[in-house]
């Protein structure tokens, strides 16, 4: 046996009334502050900025963990063809794997040790590099009250400088520089 209940005898969806409300104010159904010029006032936000730098954490790490796979992939690719010695260059800009005795293949050991080295490694630089972005634009943008390219920018000079203490992370650059872009293509373009 069938029922027919018309629609507007049911109850409304409470979270569809609640969507509805943070859809017209984000600041949780009621309108945001204003600023003298009457746009949103920019102001401190703990949630916020926890959300980007979590974000930034979590993005950057697991980009980090990818590229330090990759390179440890590569080293180990290596290992099988070339013979180390002290006048061998390292491969992609890490230092090469070595045994106790110079010229020796190196073991299975010592190949997963570096290979775990260098995700580590990479991992934790792009953890730190994407959570300095993320820290700095949010901060860029609380001390100029204005979210555009500019914080991006300065965010971007400032993140950048502190991976250039580890020179295998030079080539590494061009990801780093992909992390902003597609950020900024998010935050600003789309």
């Amino acid at each position: 046996m069938t029922v027919n209940v018309p629609w507007s005898t049911l109850r409304p969806n409470p979270r569809d009334q609640r969507e509805r409300a943070a859809a017209e104010f984000p600041g949780g159904g009621e309108a945001p502050p204003l600023d003298k010029d009457g746009e949103p006032e920019i102001a401190w936000d703990v949630t916020d900025f926890g959300k980007r730098m979590a974000f930034g954490g979590i993005v950057g790490g697991v980009t980090g963990i990818t590229f330090g796979a990759s390179s440890g992939q590569q080293q180990h690719l290596a290992d099988g063809r070339v013979r180390y010695s002290a006048s061998k260059p390292p491969v992609d800009g890490h230092r090469a794997i070595r045994d106790d005795s110079m010229g020796k293949f190196p073991t299975t050991a010592l190949k997963t040790k570096e290979f775990t080295r260098l995700t580590a490694l990479s991992g934790t630089i792009f953890t730190g590099f994407f959570c300095t972005y993320q820290g700095m634009k949010y901060g860029a943008k609380l001390a100029r009250k204005e979210d555009d390219f500019w914080n991006v920018l300065i965010a971007s000079a400032g993140s950048f400088a502190p991976m250039l203490a580890v020179p295998a992370m030079r080539s590494r650059y061009p990801y780093a520089a992909i992390l902003i872009a597609m950020d900024t293509l998010n935050n600003h373009i789309l």
